[in-house]
């Protein structure tokens, strides 16, 4: 229609939309392990003190599935452990820990504080699937492997609580990060692994050039907590 104009938006959705084309909107994604719940929680905690304005929503998942969510665009940051190296994804290094053994408390080892990877040999093993993370799968039963047990997984499942409720049954023993291992149920035991050390790493897992300035405000609130800068790795293929 001729002398028509274009109606101006409102100031504050002019606002909005400068913010988004600066990377700044009040949404931040967040993919992460069960497993690294804790040291989520830390940050998430730190991140919204700085940033109360940002809704959070999480996404839960194994390594492989926060990884792809990374990849495409629906997860802005996120949290794994013992993840292979991606060319498009930045790793940096949060934290480490110890493998232990969940047992049932009639396992035979269960009156010790500590054994052998062999005491387990006999016993069916209950772990996440391998296609969870390969090399996360690879890590954990390396005590397994170190004593020469051929590994084979007699019951798989999605998370670490249900492992761990399962091994409270009888159904088997399972190799496990100490932080999984925190509040055992009843009819659990935690056992100190001999023999080699073995360590998992957990990381925080960015987009390579990523520089939104949202994102490297949660980066930047994640290092508060841990007090120094994250060791971050980048891909060598």
């Amino acid at each position: 229609m001729p002398g028509a104009t274009t109606p101006v938006p409102p100031a504050a959705d002019l606002d909005e939309a400068s913010r988004v084309r600066r990377g700044e909107a009040d949404r931040l994604n967040v993919a992460f392990i069960t497993s690294a719940t804790e040291i989520v929680g830390e940050r998430l905690r730190a991140f919204s003190r700085r940033r109360p304005d940002v809704q959070i929503k999480l996404h839960e998942g194994f390594t492989v599935d926060v990884l792809a969510a990374l990849e495409r665009g629906t997860a802005d940051v996120g949290t794994v452990r013992d993840a292979e190296e991606r060319d498009d994804i930045d790793l940096s290094l949060l934290t480490t820990e110890r493998f232990v053994a969940g047992i049932p408390t009639e396992h035979p080892s269960a009156r010790n504080d500590h054994a052998e990877a062999t005491a387990l040999a006999a016993d069916p093993l209950i772990l996440f699937p391998r296609t969870a993370g390969a090399r996360a799968f690879d890590v954990n039963t390396q005590p397994l492997r170190d004593a020469g047990i051929d590994v084979q997984v007699a019951q798989e499942f999605s998370n670490w609580h249900t492992n761990i409720m399962f091994v409270a049954a009888g159904l088997g023993v399972t190799i496990a990060p100490c932080s999984v291992t925190t509040l055992l149920p009843a009819g659990t035991r935690r056992l100190e692994l001999d023999g080699p050390p073995t360590a998992s790493r957990i990381f925080m897992a960015a987009h390579r050039g990523d520089n939104r300035p949202l994102v490297q405000a949660f980066i930047a609130a994640s290092e508060s907590v841990t007090g120094r800068r994250h060791n971050r790795t980048t891909s060598t293929r």
